[in-house]
């Protein structure tokens, strides 16, 4: 990606959020409900920044006393807290499962959560700036206390450890972090979120949930690139040049694996004893670069 590729997607993502520039109409009515999962390492710093914890440099000062927490953790210290707890008792919970021929059955005890699992999502919720602003105070405020209310149905009530609002940005917006459990009682952030695929359909479910405030879907698969405003406010043309050459380096690398698989399949089609050695080949190959 060249810094010309690189520098007009933040363009685009900065007209997008804030509703400036030539290439807005003025008449956006967006839902945008975004969804990232968190391990560990992560949800703390993310957790600091929607309890102003830390500076956030996109926030006005003035105006945190607007936000408010609505459920669950009102730091980032008690929500971790509450986090643990729900953790353990989906430790302590024995898993059950029904087999093919509809044959029930349960272990012993539960099982042990990894060290690295995803143990968190965080959700965001608002809308085209133009559009809430049209809205009115009390309308916006009845779509994301709404919005909480579908987030807590869809995902289960008890799995939501923290929710609030943020007025201090200039687009306000709902946050809320949430376990992501299955049906059968496990922790499973990629199956409670899905593929692309399944994040497009709930981003469907979504949108016809927002209709009534006169919100709609975004494009399917516009391919727009959000970059958290507190990151870009801190960098320097040497660091977003450093940016591109790694999200270079990282795009070289995966064409170069997906053309490796390619060879790979070819041999195994064509020629199994070519493979075998091609194959012995990349292990000595790996081997030589750990030495």
């Amino acid at each position: 990606m060249s810094k010309r590729t690189f520098n007009s997607l933040f363009e685009s993502e900065y007209l997008r959020r804030f509703g400036m520039g030539k290439n807005r109409t003025g008449n956006e009515k967006k839902a945008i409900f975004r969804i990232k999962k968190l391990r560990r390492a992560n949800l703390k710093a993310s957790l600091h920044h929607s309890f102003r914890e830390q500076p956030t440099l996109n926030a006005d000062a003035s105006r945190r006393n607007l936000n408010h927490v609505w459920t669950g953790g009102k730091s980032s210290q008690e929500v971790l807290k509450n986090l643990e707890a729900r953790l353990q008792a989906l430790e302590a919970k024995p898993r059950t499962w029904t087999d093919k021929n509809g044959r029930e059955y349960q272990e012993k005890q539960g099982r042990k959560i990894r060290s690295d699992a995803c143990v968190a999502v965080e959700v965001l919720v608002t809308g085209s700036p133009e559009h809430l602003e049209k809205m009115g105070d009390a309308a916006v405020a009845d779509y994301l206390k709404n919005s909480l209310k579908w987030i807590n149905k869809k995902y289960g009530k008890e799995n939501v450890i923290s929710a609030g609002v943020h007025r201090d940005e200039r687009n306000i917006h709902m946050w809320a972090y949430v376990v992501p459990v299955t049906v059968d009682g496990r922790l499973n952030a990629s199956e409670v979120i899905g593929n692309k695929f399944q994040m497009a359909d709930l981003h469907d479910e979504f949108s016809e949930f927002a209709q009534a405030y006169g919100l709609e879907r975004g494009d399917r698969g516009n391919g727009s690139l959000h970059i958290p405003p507190q990151v870009l406010a801190v960098l320097t043309q040497r660091e977003r040049e450093e940016m591109v050459q790694n999200i270079e380096k990282e795009v070289q690398r995966q064409v170069a694996a997906v053309l490796e698989q390619n060879k790979v399949l070819q041999l195994l089609l064509k020629d199994p004893i070519k493979l075998k050695k091609h194959l012995k080949d990349l292990e000595d190959k790996q081997h030589g670069q750990e030495l």
